[in-house]
């Protein structure tokens, strides 16, 4: 009747994703307090595999505005949520319904086994996400989304610049709201009886740190603190290490009851083989997130070198260093500069960090064709480690970098990080070197065991192409017979030649 008060609550049933998509807005348009929409039928949302809805939201660093941007960026538009919405299961085992809640038998028998429980345990209604990030615009400070009684299947990874906090799926990027790492607890997505189907590294890596954060000596449960995570109840996993479930896990603006991730899909096939996560760190799967960063852009690299947040830095882009990029990131007190020897201004390193590329693409590290971009100033023993890299625009020394009669070639000591040769202070591993193709062909040669003309002249081909080849070739064989401890540590180097000629 005209004059009522909007409905403290407001409930509808539907059967696929346009229903979904009208009932949220026109519920919420009605005034209700509260939303509850039930979902019948599996569904999934469609369009572009894996595009985000709103393409990244404005001004990045993992924050969402309340205003809606001007225009969508992508072929889909957010739901925006104003109030509180409750996404649920219809009918199910044990005629589960709308509103009541799955028995605790069902998740933990499912799980350890148990005579009669089978794929049937799971919540019968699944939600596919298909990789799509930012489906639900939250808005305010105050609406949340409760996910109760479904599985929901493909969560995306969220963007990279919150990397890589990106990577844990439970995080639930398909919300778009403002992500806080400290403060007062602020509630905004609730999982209540839900099957999550995610990669199997993310259930793996989940087990373990949610572990560690259970565990009841204060300083192991100390490591774990990265995540927020406050663990009540009983953790389960599956003998064959597919599924974990959780009783209860308070975090700082999500809430997890009878949580059950699990790498066997139900109905939707799954998009992701991996997160990432057990992939960040070479040879550490289980490295925790909070020693990790992410750098997509010079200055935030150079920024990182200069003040390591964490002991390890990965790409999430390719990166490409030029002398300019240093003046806008050179923290006062950390340039290394003598105006005296005409030496160019340098970005200090003090801690041992490491630099690794991307686990899935190959990740691109230009040096610019610069020396002398970075001195590495760190105690005897400690290093600069590079993993997972190709190397680019690798530069000559500059003459006070090397003694006259040393041979001075882009590959001879990655004369873009200044060090004292005797000190092996850099470290590379699984790295590709981009040089000359003139100077691949002279490298292997030299450090090929086998070859016993090292010292004749005339050079063997190809050193006849370089100019005063044999004298080149003489010095770098006695540089390799002497066993120089100026060249770099490098094991697993692969020598990859450019396809330009210089």
């Amino acid at each position: 009747p005209a004059g009522a008060p909007p409905p403290a609550c407001a409930v509808r049933r539907v059967a696929n994703m346009p229903q979904l998509a009208r009932a949220v807005v026109e519920l919420q348009a009605a005034g209700a307090g509260s939303v509850t929409v039930q979902l019948l039928a599996n569904m999934s949302v469609g369009g572009e595999g894996g595009a985000d809805v709103l393409g990244g939201w404005p001004g990045g660093g993992g924050g969402a505005p309340d205003a809606a941007p001007a225009a969508p960026v992508s072929a889909h538009t957010a739901l925006h949520v104003y109030t509180n919405l409750t996404l649920t299961g219809g009918g199910g085992p044990g005629g589960y319904g709308g509103g009541s809640h799955l028995r605790d038998d069902w998740v933990w028998g499912n799980l350890m086994g148990r005579p009669g429980a089978g794929p049937q345990a799971r919540p019968c209604v699944e939600l596919d996400f298909g990789l799509h990030r930012f489906l639900l615009w939250l808005q305010g400070n105050t609406s949340t989304v409760t996910f109760q009684g479904l599985t929901l299947a493909n969560l995306p990874r969220g963007p990279d610049s919150v990397f890589p906090i990106s990577l844990i799926l439970t995080s639930m990027w398909p919300l778009a709201y403002t992500r806080l790492l400290s403060g007062p607890a602020s509630r905004r997505v609730v999982l209540s009886n839900v099957t999550l189907m995610v990669p199997e590294d993310l259930v793996s890596y989940t087990a373990y740190w949610t572990g560690i954060s259970a565990s009841p000596v204060g300083s192991v449960r100390g490591t774990g603190s990265w995540n927020g995570s406050m663990v009540n109840g009983t953790l389960a996993v599956s003998p064959d290490g597919s599924s974990l479930a959780m009783a209860r896990v308070d975090n700082l603006q999500s809430a997890w009851r009878n949580l059950t991730l699990t790498s066997a899909p139900c109905h939707a096939p799954p998009l992701m083989p991996s997160s990432g996560l057990m992939q960040m760190v070479p040879g550490a799967p289980l490295t925790s997130a909070g020693k990790v960063s992410g750098a997509g852009s010079a200055a935030e690299l150079l920024r990182y070198l200069q003040d390591p947040p964490t002991p390890y830095v990965v790409l999430t882009a390719n990166i490409s260093l030029a002398r300019a990029d240093l003046a806008a990131v050179l923290l006062a007190g950390n340039a290394t500069e003598d105006a005296s020897t005409g030496r160019p201004a340098m970005i200090t390193v003090t801690a041992p960090v490491t630099i690794i590329g991307a686990w899935d693409r190959p990740t691109l590290l230009d040096l610019g064709g610069e020396a002398a971009l970075l001195q590495l100033s760190l105690p005897p023993g400690q290093q600069v480690s590079l993993k997972r890299l190709t190397l680019a625009g690798l530069a000559p020394a500059l003459d006070w970098q090397t003694l006259p009669q040393y041979v001075n070639t882009t590959l001879n000591d990655l004369w873009a990080f200044e060090f004292p040769r005797g000190r092996n202070s850099l470290y590379l591993e699984n790295v590709s070197l981009l040089v000359p193709p003139r100077e691949a062909a002279a490298m292997l040669l030299v450090r090929d065991p086998a070859n016993t003309s090292l010292l004749l002249d005339p050079a063997p081909a190809p050193l006849d192409l370089l100019p005063d080849g044999a004298t080149w070739l003489r010095a770098w064989a006695a540089v390799q017979q002497l066993g120089d401890a100026r060249v770099p540590a490098a094991p697993n180097i692969r020598l990859h030649r450019r396809l330009q000629e210089d």
